[in-house]
């Protein structure tokens, strides 16, 4: 029987540490969980000074009553205006009349692209084919292929160029 006290007892030893441990295990689990502290978050720094604008030495005013064209109604203006600058007073026939403005800004829009469509170019094809001669066993361009392009020469020639750099044609361009 005193065997059996034994086992008893120490049964209830066993039991009375494992509980104990168990309390104080789950103490300090409880404490470990709990949330830090909040750390108070530093002052914010004051915003760095925005630097000045700089100083715009040569002001572009915009007429006062300069009409106001809508992009849809603007095909004649700016045809009337670019024909100004060609002497001859006509637009150029390689230069798209209808949606010139659409047209250039598709164009200036494709300019990082590999591939841009032609039907989007302010310009006209050129006209007639491209040609070309046999030379021996290379084949070159034809001399007379340079004749295609004589329109567009002639016309970049017109440009009334001292109307172009001049604020009193672009002033008259503009209806300004």
């Amino acid at each position: 029987m005193t065997k059996t006290i034994a086992w008893v007892a120490g049964a209830l030893i066993a039991a009375g540490a494992l509980i104990w441990g168990a309390l104080w295990w789950q103490a300090r689990i409880t404490q470990d969980a709990a949330p830090p502290p909040v750390a108070q978050a530093p002052a914010p720094e004051p915003p760095a000074p925005v630097p000045a604008a700089p100083k715009i030495e040569y002001p572009i005013e915009p007429a006062q009553d300069a009409p106001q064209i809508t992009l849809d109604a603007s095909d004649a203006p700016l045809s009337d205006a670019f024909a100004h600058l060609f002497k001859g007073n006509r637009l150029p026939e390689f230069v798209q009349p209808m949606n010139l403005i659409r047209h250039i800004v598709a164009t200036v829009d494709n300019l990082p692209r590999e591939k841009a469509s032609p039907r989007l170019l302010p310009v006209r094809p050129t006209a007639g084919a491209f040609s070309t001669i046999n030379a021996g066993e290379s084949v070159v361009i034809a001399p007379d292929n340079s004749a295609r392009y004589a329109p567009v020469i002639a016309a970049v020639q017109a440009v009334d160029t001292s109307c172009l750099v001049s604020t009193a044609c672009t002033a008259a361009m503009t209806g300004a």
